[in-house]
């Protein structure tokens, strides 16, 4: 559940009692005990007093700055052949430049080792297509931004995601289509068997013949 999810389920919450018992539920650590330190008062005072504290100790504009780069610098790095992951990846991004831009710390994002992680976290088939883009920004006497790093993965998702040409869709054309072979002429797409029997022996034994495509015999004793 994202922070968006989670505050529209909280606010539509129809009373305070049960708005408390939704931040129990769904805080853990430090939150979770600000949240059951006001459990002893009514709902109304303990929901206000909770909110209070909350916002007082959370609502920090360095606090989320901090948690979108940790966790955007610790991302895993997505797999080559992982459209889905290169989609997720995307819209965290997104979320992230949008969380520090309105706090107007994005230039940390644009540090040169903090760019150069993140892009570290791209498939290693698409580091070369960013250099490429990088480069010409130099050519141009400028350098890449934050939002350039976004526009190209926006633009690479698309194409992965592609559902006539994307990744997944390429990888099931690609694989072998297993067809009935047809046999010549009038015989049938099945394996004819003859049974003969060897006169000159005793105890006459039986051989089966298979006669396959293209007039191939493999013979059987039985």
């Amino acid at each position: 559940m994202n922070a968006c999810e989670f505050y529209k389920i909280f606010v539509n919450c129809e009373s305070d009692d049960d708005k408390l018992s939704y931040l129990d539920q769904y805080t853990a650590g430090e939150p979770n005990k600000i949240v059951r330190g006001y459990s002893y008062v009514n709902a109304t005072t303990g929901l206000k007093l909770t909110l209070a504290e909350l916002e007082d100790i959370y609502d920090n504009a360095d606090i989320i700055v901090d948690s979108f780069i940790n966790k955007v610098l610790n991302w895993t790095t997505v797999k080559f052949d992982s459209a889905k992951g290169l989609d997720e990846f995307l819209v965290f991004l997104t979320q992230c430049e949008q969380a520090v831009k309105d706090v107007d710390s994005l230039k940390i994002l644009e540090y040169t080792e903090n760019f150069r992680r993140i892009v570290g976290k791209l498939p290693y088939t698409l580091h070369n297509k960013w250099q490429n883009i990088a480069q010409q920004k130099r050519v141009h006497k400028q350098r890449p931004v934050f939002q350039d790093l976004i526009k190209f993965v926006r633009n690479e998702a698309k194409k992965a995601n592609d559902l006539v040409f994307g990744r997944d869709a390429m990888k099931d054309s690609s694989k072998p289509q297993h067809t009935t072979s047809r046999s010549q002429g009038s015989f049938a797409s099945k394996p004819i068997l003859v049974l003969k029997i060897h006169p000159h022996r005793p105890d006459p034994s039986l051989t089966m013949e298979v006669v396959q495509m293209h007039s191939s015999h493999h013979v059987y004793t039985i």
